[in-house]
C-alpha cells in the first residue's frame, strides 16, 4: 500500500476490523440464541479416505489460487513466494494471531502451553505442505515440464493441449500424493516434536477452562484478532482481482471459493450434512453461522478491493 496516504490506509484497516467484527459476531450471536456449534453432532469417525480427500481440496484451492498468483507475479522468487503462501495459509486459518489469543485465554490463559499443544503442529505442517506447493509451481514451468510435454506429443503422438493436460495432472497427483503421506506419515512426528517442551509447562487447570457461554473477554478478543481472517482474505481477493476477475459477482464467488476450500469450510458442509448426528435443520443452521462468515466477507471485501485499487489509481 505504498501508494496510498494515511487516511486511506485507515480507511482500508477499519473497514476489514469492522467485516471480521460483523462475520465473527454471527457465530457469537448464533451461539448465544442456541444454535449449536457443527462439532458437537460429529460423533463418529469420517474415516481416512474422507479425511484425505477434504484434505485434498485445501490442496487443489491453493494450488489453483497459486497458479493465478504466480502468473501475475512472476518476478517473486520462490523463497518471497513461499512466504506469502506460508503467512495466507496460516492467517486464514488464523493460526497466527486469532485462536492462539482467542482459545490460549479460555484454556485457563495457558497461552504457550496450548499454542505447542494444538497450533504449531498445524504451522509446521503448512510450511511442509507449502514446499511442496512451491515445487509444483516450479516444476509446471521447468524444462522438465516441457520436454515431458514433448514426449506426450511426439513420441506418444498425443496433441499439444492434451500434452499439457496430462502434465499437470501427473504434476497435480503427485502434490496429492504427497500431501496424503505427510498426513498418514510426518504429522504424528510433528506432534511428538512439540509436544515434547509441556512436559515443562504448567498444563491448564480444568477449573480455570471456559466453556460456552464464553464471558464477553472471549468474544471480544475474537472480534479483535478476526482482522487477521479479513487480511488473508482481502490479499486472495485482491489478486484475484489482478488476475482479470473484476466482476463483482464473479470475483465475491472465487473469493468464496478460495477462502472456502483453503479454510476447510466446504468440505466442513459436505462431512457435516452427511455425517452429523443433528437433525437435517439443525444441520443446516449450525453450518450457517460459519459458512455465514465467509459469505459476508465474499460480498464485502471486494468493495474494499475496489476502493484500493480506485484509491492507488488516483
Amino acid at each position: 500500500m505504498n501508494y496510498l496516504n494515511a487516511t486511506q490506509k485507515t480507511i482500508i484497516f477499519l473497514a476489514l476490523w469492522i467485516i471480521g467484527a460483523i462475520a465473527i459476531a454471527i457465530h457469537i450471536k448464533m451461539l448465544h440464541a442456541g444454535v449449536p456449534h457443527p462439532s458437537k453432532g460429529m460423533n463418529v469417525s469420517v474415516g481416512l479416505v474422507v479425511f484425505l480427500g477434504a484434505s485434498f481440496l485445501q490442496i487443489l484451492g491453493m494450488l489453483w489460487f497459486l497458479v493465478k498468483f504466480k502468473a501475475n507475479n512472476k518476478h517473486l522468487s520462490n523463497l518471497k513466494l513461499y512466504f506469502f503462501i506460508f503467512l495466507l495459509y496460516c492467517a486464514l486459518q488464523g493460526l497466527i494471531i486469532r485462536l492462539p489469543s482467542t482459545a490460549g485465554y479460555a484454556i485457563d490463559q495457558k497461552y504457550l502451553f496450548y499454542w505447542l499443544y494444538e497450533y504449531l503442529p498445524k504451522i509446521l505442517e503448512i510450511s511442509v505442505l507449502c514446499i511442496i506447493l512451491i515445487a509444483y509451481s516450479s516444476l509446471r514451468t521447468s524444462k522438465y515440464a516441457v520436454n515431458a510435454q514433448c514426449f506426450f506429443a511426439q513420441t506418444a503422438r498425443l496433441g499439444k493441449a492434451i500434452s499439457q493436460w496430462l502434465c499437470e495432472t501427473i504434476l497435480v497427483i503427485s502434490v496429492l500424493c504427497a500431501s496424503a503421506l505427510i498426513d498418514i506419515f510426518l504429522v504424528k512426528y510433528i506432534k511428538l516434536l512439540c509436544h515434547y517442551p509441556l512436559k515443562y509447562l504448567t498444563e491448564p487447570n480444568q477449573e480455570g477452562i471456559l466453556s460456552h457461554p464464553y464471558p464477553w473477554e472471549v468474544n471480544t478478543i475474537a472480534m479483535l484478532t478476526f482482522i487477521e481472517i479479513s487480511v488473508a482474505v482481502f490479499f486472495i481477493c485482491l489478486k484475484l482481482y489482478n488476475s482479470g476477475y473484476k466482476n463483482y459477482v464473479k470475483l465475491s464467488l472465487l473469493t468464496f471459493l478460495i477462502i472456502g476450500s483453503i479454510s476447510g469450510e466446504i468440505t466442513s458442509i459436505v462431512m457435516i450434512m452427511t455425517y452429523s448426528s443433528f437433525e437435517w435443520p439443525m444441520r443446516i443452521l449450525s453450518l450457517s453461522q460459519f459458512t455465514l462468515q465467509f459469505v459476508f466477507m465474499a460480498l464485502t471485501i471486494p468493495c474494499v478491493v475496489y476502493y484500493y485499487v480506485k484509491s492507488k489509481r488516483a
